[in-house]
């Protein structure tokens, strides 16, 4: 930490530097010669931004990665103060963005590598509580132009899950990402800016311009038509060995789902799937008992046992609601009836009703059950008689998917979430 004012008390400007959305980038040298960094802050009088920049460096100082900066100065800590320039000093990394460099000599073995090297950055971050939020070419610097050695900067729009301070929050109004790939949670008044998904589907759209040389820019297209499936893509994509071309294909399909639930739920499914592509080989015709064979031996992988495990507690959760509602509707009465409609995109999402036709009473229970990274989460928001404006939203239950659960106290919660809502005036 510094006391400093401004980082010319302790660092003189060599040359201005291309970049940098948030502050002014400098190349800066100190008396002992050693060169570095600055992020100045351009709008010095918003404390939005002056947040901002104290949580980059908060967030920075939490890691410790070869592929991240390094932190080397800041004042940061004095973002309340107005007197105070905010500045943050950086390791200086020798090479070219990745928006800079020339790929076309690159292999897409290398390529591969590349993205493994990066996903190993963001899961490092990922595992520490830390989501980067604007993952882009132009924040990806390739130290020495060797394309083994990614390095991710820019963390002005990260997001720590340790955070409370409200003045790190980005404003609901607000759009948070980039014009490289706009997803749909991210939009003005949705309530996913703080999901790591976000950084997995960015990941997959990083990998999808290390192909083509293009931004995916949007899930889908004024056609329906997602990155992969353009002209461009499909042409490049289509040149590769049948049996990589199909694994990239599949790829792509999950990563640039509209529905975040449908995607990759975390950058090591995404690896896992790079892993396939890197060291798939082409394969001699299997036998029908070969082929069964291949096909049960699936349930031994360790994606598969992952994904079977969540799809299991997913419908734990959803039978422990029902269950919870449909004792509740018993207690209230033989007047009382129970209901229920599945929302058909979303297999663990619905509407559950308690219904007295008689007092023209009518509970809707709307819930959401889904995964985010590691846990599984279930949201609920309980209306009384249709009145959406008065209903209770909240986040009911939340566990580690490997993990043993806890339902019984799900169930006692939500049944007193609905009882208490019978009992309310609106």
């Amino acid at each position: 930490m510094s006391d400093h004012k401004n980082y010319k008390i302790s660092w003189t400007k060599i040359k201005t530097m291309d970049g940098g959305g948030q502050g002014y980038l400098f190349l800066v040298v100190n008396e002992k010669k050693q060169i570095a960094v600055v992020k100045k802050l351009k709008q010095q009088n918003d404390m939005e931004r002056r947040s901002r920049m104290r949580r980059e460096v908060v967030n920075l100082e939490t890691l410790e990665h070869k592929g991240l900066p390094k932190v080397i100065e800041s004042n940061t800590a004095k973002f309340r103060d107005p007197d105070y320039e905010l500045y943050i000093v950086l390791e200086y990394i020798e090479g070219a963005t990745l928006q800079a460099l020339d790929l076309s000599n690159t292999s897409f073995e290398a390529k591969i590598d590349f993205m493994l090297a990066l996903n190993d950055i963001v899961n490092h971050s990922h595992s520490r509580g830390v989501i980067h939020r604007d993952i882009k070419p132009d924040n990806i610097i390739v130290r020495n132009n060797d394309i083994s050695m990614p390095v991710l900067i820019d963390f002005g729009l990260s997001f720590n899950s340790d955070e409370q301070d409200d003045d790190f929050k980005t404003p609901d109004g607000q759009h948070l990402g980039n014009r490289f790939l706009i997803l749909p949670e991210q939009k003005v008044g949705e309530s996913g800016k703080r999901d790591e998904r976000s950084d997995v589907v960015c990941l997959a759209g990083i990998f999808y311009y290390l192909l083509t040389d293009h931004p995916p820019v949007n899930l889908s297209d004024e056609h329906n038509h997602k990155p992969h499936q353009r002209s461009v893509a499909k042409e490049i994509i289509n040149a590769l060995p049948k049996h990589q071309k199909t694994l990239v294909n599949d790829l792509f399909d999950t990563a640039f789902n509209q529905i975040i639930s449908n995607r990759f739920q975390s950058v090591t499914a995404l690896s896992n799937q790079l892993e396939l592509i890197k060291n798939a080989s082409l394969e001699k015709e299997l036998s029908i008992e070969e082929m069964i064979a291949k096909i049960k031996n699936q349930s031994n992988n360790p994606n598969y046992q992952h994904e079977k495990t969540m799809v299991i507690l997913l419908d734990k959760v959803k039978s422990a609601a029902s269950k919870s509602l449909q004792e509740l509707c018993v207690e209230l009465g033989e007047d009382f009836i129970f209901d229920y409609s599945m929302v058909a995109y979303a297999p663990w999402g619905g509407t559950f009703i308690l219904k007295n036709e008689y007092s023209k009473l009518t509970l809707s229970v709307n819930f959401n059950t889904f995964v985010t990274g590691s846990e599984v989460v279930c949201r609920m928001k309980v209306v009384k008689n249709y009145n959406k404006e008065q209903g209770i939203e909240k986040e009911i239950f939340r566990a580690t998917i490997s993990k043993t659960v806890d339902l019984e106290s799900m169930k006692m919660l939500l049944k007193k979430i609905c009882i208490e809502k019978l009992n309310s005036d609106d």
